[in-house]
């Protein structure tokens, strides 16, 4: 068995700006897709603790990984062409390029293919704030 620190996040919560982000249900399921490093070694029974990168939310034992594929956007940097991007909140312009260090409004938007995996860990979910209580 292996265990997995997953980040979840609400999408306006969201500083990187490289995609659109994940589907996830938090105690039910968590999804991701063959662009994030170790995508493909998360496996049935393996422990899975998600955090928002403030605190642990919760864990549990991965029941089970429904794979498939599907198409992603893609934003990258017009200038460089990378996709390590920083929404800014309070600066303008909106975006800043962590590889060439450019600012932009509009990043440029690609379509690719990616390998894309749900793992379900509903039975066995403990919400930290209810197990610290």
């Amino acid at each position: 068995m292996n265990g997995w620190l997953c980040v979840s996040a609400e999408k306006s919560e969201i500083a990187y700006a490289g995609n659109d982000g994940y589907d996830e249900d938090l105690g039910i399921y968590y999804s991701w897709d063959s662009t994030v490093n170790n995508a493909s070694r998360l496996a049935e029974g393996d422990l899975i603790a998600i955090w928002n990168k403030k605190q642990l939310l919760g864990f549990s034992i991965i029941d089970r990984i429904e794979p498939s594929t599907s198409t992603k956007r893609f934003f990258t940097c017009p200038r460089c062409k990378k996709s390590a991007l920083k929404a800014r909140k309070t600066k303008s312009p909106t975006y800043r390029c962590q590889q060439c260090g450019d600012t932009f409004d509009e990043r440029v938007e690609t379509i690719g293919k990616v390998d894309v995996f749900r793992a379900f860990y509903e039975s066995g979910w403990v919400q930290v704030e209810s197990f610290i209580s």
